[in-house]
């Protein structure tokens, strides 16, 4: 009796991105300056791209904030992005290491959907492309509706705190100009 014949396993429709960037970033220079992150961040994003068969391009490594937009290496990555002739993944960790606020939303979710790029959040297990599921995406958005969320909330305690710290005599920031931050007394010399 004749076996069987196994079928080739079939490829998706469509072209995979074999291309990719990987985005790093951490909130200051000071992390970047005194922190692993950056490392990890990098080091964890090729392991994966190695693990799903893709290439890097570029790196696009930055120390600043995502509550606002006008990051430098962001703008990069996207200008690259939108000159790529092929689809390209987007390596990064996770929601908040992309972004934490609208505008940015918007202007991937138009890359995605536009340039066929794919968001690949290694960290969450999630990849945003054209193919996604509307409940992928509303997943998705929650997440970067709470990395805001967490922006905003720690703004109103930096507030908080800082105006606490003048109603009881202290100087809520760093030292001006010509005095110094006591780190054991925490006041100003």
């Amino acid at each position: 009796m004749r076996k069987p014949r196994r079928k080739k396993p079939t490829t998706p429709p469509g072209p995979l991105p074999r291309k990719a960037v990987i985005y790093a970033r951490v909130s200051s220079k000071d992390q970047e300056d005194s922190g692993f992150s950056i490392p990890a961040q990098l080091k964890a994003a090729h392991a994966y791209a190695v693990a799903q068969g893709l290439s890097i391009e570029h790196e696009f490594v930055e120390a600043q904030s995502a509550k606002a937009t006008g990051r430098k290496q962001f703008n990069a990555m996207l200008e690259h992005l939108k000159a790529s002739k092929h689809p390209v993944a987007v390596i990064v960790e996770k929601t908040d290491r992309l972004y934490r606020n609208f505008r940015d939303l918007v202007t991937l979710d138009d890359l995605v959907t536009t340039y066929d790029v794919e968001l690949h959040l290694f960290k969450e297990s999630m990849v945003v492309s054209q193919k996604s599921t509307g409940h992928e995406m509303l997943v998705h958005n929650i997440k970067i509706v709470l990395a805001k969320a967490y922006i905003d909330n720690l703004r109103e305690e930096t507030i908080k705190g800082s105006r606490e710290k003048a109603a009881q005599g202290h100087y809520p920031n760093k030292a001006p100009l010509g005095y110094l931050n006591n780190p054991i007394t925490r006041h100003i010399d």
